[in-house]
């Protein structure tokens, strides 16, 4: 059961039924991730375990998107013919006064290549390309990740309100030329999710003074070791804050959910994108 003011960042695995379900939601936020990642100093506190930032207390803050993060683990390269395909990044709001968890953003994804301690924000273009599956493609270099967000931006929140925060998204490996060999069992790959508060939907970074993450994570451990016969099958990565114990479904899409009025988006699949290969580790 999750407990009060407990965030869980979920990457689950799964041939059939609800990618999401309350044991990756609690794991996600309680066993170490899948792997080391890469350029990331141990001295940062989310770098080999998941943690909450500020959870259901914004604060000042009266803005909110999702994101999410591609890694190479430490110590490895991305395989010539090998990208990570990513979509569906959804993020989900439950209402205090409803009940209901409320579709927030959905849509296209867009990102960059982060260096990969983040260190004065230093970022550039990365080797992205459109997939007619959805979503993108990513190709991961030396020194960088790919940080990615809901292209639709930030979207104002009520404080108030806040009883509940869900982000998922899906990836997997690809083939990044179907005619070459297929290298995806080299690939050493860890997905992660998240998301910010910010002061106000048109603010500008000032160094961590106008936003704050509601928590991270990324693949935890366990998730192959127990699992050993899922760990070629699509990977879900979320989010997942509730302020009472036992509030927050599996999925909000099997829970009472409406859209907001921006919202044209219909809820996410929890059907399978393929083979994942050797995603997230």
């Amino acid at each position: 059961m999750l407990h009060s003011a407990i965030l869980a960042l979920v990457a689950a695995v799964g041939l059939i039924g609800p990618l999401n379900n309350l044991r990756t939601i609690e794991e996600d936020m309680t066993l170490p991730h899948e792997g080391r990642l890469s350029g990331l100093p141990l001295s940062v506190d989310w770098s080999t375990k998941p943690r909450i930032g500020m959870g259901l207390n914004p604060g000042v803050f009266r803005a909110f998107i999702p994101w999410g993060q591609l890694y190479l683990q430490q110590g490895a390269t991305m395989p010539a013919n090998t990208r990570a395909q990513i979509r569906n990044l959804r993020a989900y709001l439950l209402s205090k006064r409803s009940g209901e968890w409320i579709s927030v953003s959905s849509g296209e994804i867009e990102g960059a290549a982060y260096r990969e301690d983040f260190a004065g924000d230093v970022n550039k273009p990365a080797d992205v390309r459109p997939e007619p599956t959805g979503g993108v493609s990513v190709r991961l270099e030396p020194g960088f990740n790919y940080h990615f967000w809901a292209k639709s931006g930030r979207v104002p929140i009520d404080p108030e309100d806040l009883a509940g925060v869900f982000v998922t998204v899906q990836a997997r490996l690809i083939p990044a030329d179907a005619r070459r060999p297929d290298d995806r069992a080299k690939a050493r790959v860890l997905l992660g999710a998240g998301a910010d508060y910010w002061q106000a939907v048109d603010s500008k970074w000032d160094q961590w003074k106008t936003n704050g993450d509601v928590a991270i994570s990324v693949e935890d451990e366990r998730r192959r070791r127990d699992r050993p016969h899922e760990a070629r099958d699509e990977r879900v990565a979320g989010l997942q804050h509730c302020g009472a114990a036992g509030r927050c479904p599996p999925e909000p899409a099997a829970a009472r959910v409406r859209r907001a009025p921006s919202d044209p988006h219909p809820e996410p699949s929890t059907s399978p994108l393929g083979s994942l290969g050797r995603c997230a580790g």
